[in-house]
């Protein structure tokens, strides 16, 4: 945001440049103490440049995603931790191992365990066998019967008592499918268990599932944490991002890929680019702009830093507030004209950053004009050059003869 002022005060060039007198007018008598001896004064030319137009913000660096190994179903104490914050790993690294005691009994149980329910599968099948082939064979004398029947070589009592034997031998082949059956069903539930004891074995071994950063150890050897609790985090890759906070009412201003210049607290800059911009999403009343570091960068988590978010790139004549003069009209600046110095009124937008004002109106580009000690000289002293090749100007009484 910017501020024009036309006619700017006295009081606040004063402010600009304390201690700053008015220039006295090149007709008006030397005084005593006035000498010829040159003053060094600073001249350049007046370029158009190109200046960002910024919000400004402040926050802090923090992982772009973070990953949480949770402490296994199984409770088992911390045997031994092997990371620490602020480690980076590679994927599959051990991190941390817990004690296997309790793990390595539950498994050897479920082996014995699946080895029974494996015997009785191959018994269930046994029995199975044996019950079709009574069935077989009761169905083979009854059909024999049945022949002889015809002939009257059976009686009905026989062939009676051979079905009924025959439906005896289909009923315990019934149920001997049924054993069977259950016999698989409890082997894959053994074997499912063996798998999921072999799995709490393997999970006392805790890896990184990613390359990254450690950002905390949450447990110590001995501890036995709570099933599901957060053990160790990880910055997923190490990346990191910056989360910057402004006021609600800058938000509407805000792109994604907006510009972002950073600050660290050491004064180390960083370059990122708008990922989001939203209010915030714990009921704040601030502002969140997520910010994507560039070029690598990896700060420390949890570091300050303050911002710049470039919402706008222009061209405009740009001075140092030291080049400002008070005028009787508002703020001006001794323009160089044919090697004089010439009280110019301008018309000026003051920057916030407090070293530099934008020339709205007044200077021309290319021009030349007083950077420094503008407000020592009276209008139409006389600029030259030192034998130094420094920039020079009279003052006092022989500027005001020189201008005669």
């Amino acid at each position: 945001m910017r501020w024009v002022y036309r006619g700017m005060t006295l009081a606040l060039v004063a402010t600009m440049a304390p201690g700053v007198l008015m220039p006295v007018p090149a007709t008006e008598l030397a005084r005593s103490g006035d000498t010829e001896r040159p003053m060094a004064v600073s001249v350049r030319t007046a370029d158009m440049t190109n200046i960002d137009e910024v919000l400004h913000a402040f926050g802090q660096v923090r992982p772009a995603r973070v990953l949480h190994l949770p402490m296994p179903d199984q409770p088992a104490p911390v045997a031994e931790i092997l990371v620490r914050a602020g480690d980076r790993v590679h994927k599959g690294q051990l991190l941390a191992r817990l004690d296997t005691t309790e793990a390595a009994r539950d498994l050897m149980l479920s082996e014995t365990e699946l080895q029974g329910a494996h015997a009785d599968v191959t018994g269930a099948a046994v029995l199975l066998r044996l019950a079709e082939t009574e069935v077989a064979l009761r169905e083979e004398t009854l059909a024999r019967l049945l022949r002889l029947a015809q002939n009257g070589a059976s009686t009905v009592v026989q062939r009676d008592e051979a079905e009924g034997a025959l439906k005896r031998a289909r009923l315990e082949r019934d149920a001997a499918h049924s054993a069977l059956d259950k016999a698989r069903a409890a082997e894959a539930a053994a074997r499912h268990a063996h798998q999921r004891r072999r799995d709490q074995l393997e999970n006392t071994q805790l890896t990184a599932p990613e390359a990254g950063l450690v950002l905390s150890v949450s447990t110590e050897v001995g501890m036995s944490p709570q099933p599901g609790s957060s053990l160790i985090s990880l910055a997923s890759g190490g990346e990191m991002e910056a989360k910057l906070h402004l006021a609600p009412s800058a938000l509407a201003q805000i792109r994604p890929g907006d510009p972002v210049r950073m600050w660290l607290a050491g004064g180390e800059e960083l370059q990122g680019e708008v990922i989001t911009a939203s209010a915030s999403q714990n009921g704040g009343k601030l502002g969140e702009v997520n910010v994507r570091l560039l070029h690598g960068a990896r700060p420390v988590a949890g570091s300050s830093l303050r911002g710049e978010i470039v919402i706008d790139r222009r061209v405009a004549m740009m001075v140092p507030l030291s080049a400002l003069v008070p005028l009787p009209s508002g703020p001006g600046i001794m323009q160089v004209v044919e090697d004089r110095a010439v009280a110019t009124p301008v018309m000026i937008a003051a920057r916030l950053d407090g070293k530099h004002a934008e020339i709205v109106d007044g200077l021309p580009a290319g021009a030349r004009y007083v950077e420094r000690a503008g407000h020592l000289l009276a209008d139409g002293a006389l600029l030259g050059v030192d034998a130094a090749g420094r920039d020079t100007a009279r003052t006092g009484l022989a500027a005001a003869q020189a201008k005669r």
